[in-house]
């Protein structure tokens, strides 16, 4: 086989952040993920690591108590299927690592915030979870002609409209077996203290803007250039 697939994820969350973002914004779904398996069992966003930790958000590994808090009630998402080059997957996942390793990645916060106003902006090393998915649907080729920063998960519905292998209760499609343990961990003053220092950066950046689009591609050309001589040297 010479293709492998990613999984694309749009969702509703219960938290009344989510659901005041589905209020003013007017959109079905406030979140969006990334997927290497059809069980979500290795599912990627840019959300918060800990439900207590509201600032700290970064790239983390979600899993079905970070999506329904433990609760029994229906969550509507989509699943999109993309076949993508075995060296395109490879180069995904490469992203994905390199950036949930990167400890300077941030979630933007005040662009989410401010979004019915200023249709959402750029800060350096801080996505959202619908940017973070756009960069990498740019990335694989996906016709985007929007900043990525201006798009909503609900775009996503006609942009990958073809792909579309799933609509219903996430509980139907997300892996019961992927269980974070640690997700409902009191937060110590030790986080407080973190989120503090994270709220200044995010700030800072927010006011002194500085690109990181062109950042995150060289990320990807790097990856993809190391693939390239792997093939070379293996070959």
């Amino acid at each position: 086989m010479n293709e492998r697939k990613i999984y694309i994820v749009i969702s509703q969350t219960p938290t009344r952040f989510a659901k005041c973002i589905r209020k003013f914004g007017n959109i079905k779904f406030n979140h969006a993920a990334i997927s290497f398996d059809k069980e979500l069992k290795q599912i990627y966003a840019f959300a918060r690591p800990q439900y207590y930790s509201y600032l700290l958000g970064h790239l983390v590994k979600e899993s079905i108590n970070s999506y329904t808090l433990n609760k029994d009630m229906q969550l509507q998402c989509m699943v999109f299927e993309l076949s993508v080059s075995i060296e395109e997957y490879q180069t995904v996942r490469a992203l994905v690592d390199t950036i949930r390793n990167d400890s300077e990645y941030m979630y933007n916060l005040f662009s989410v915030l401010t979004f019915p106003v200023t249709k959402g902006f750029e800060v350096y090393k801080a996505f959202t979870c619908i940017e973070f998915i756009v960069l990498i649907l740019q990335q694989l080729g996906y016709s985007i002609e929007k900043p990525y920063y201006a798009y909503r998960p609900d775009d996503l519905m006609e942009i990958l409209h073809d792909y579309k292998i799933y609509e219903g209760d996430i509980r139907g499609i997300l892996s019961k077996e992927n269980i974070d343990k640690e997700y409902f961990a009191p937060i110590t003053m030790e986080k407080r203290v973190e989120s503090a220092v994270v709220f200044c950066k995010l700030c800072k950046r927010s006011i002194i803007r500085k690109p990181h689009y062109e950042l995150v591609n060289q990320d990807y050309r790097n990856i993809m250039k190391q693939k390239e001589l792997q093939k070379v040297v293996e070959g």
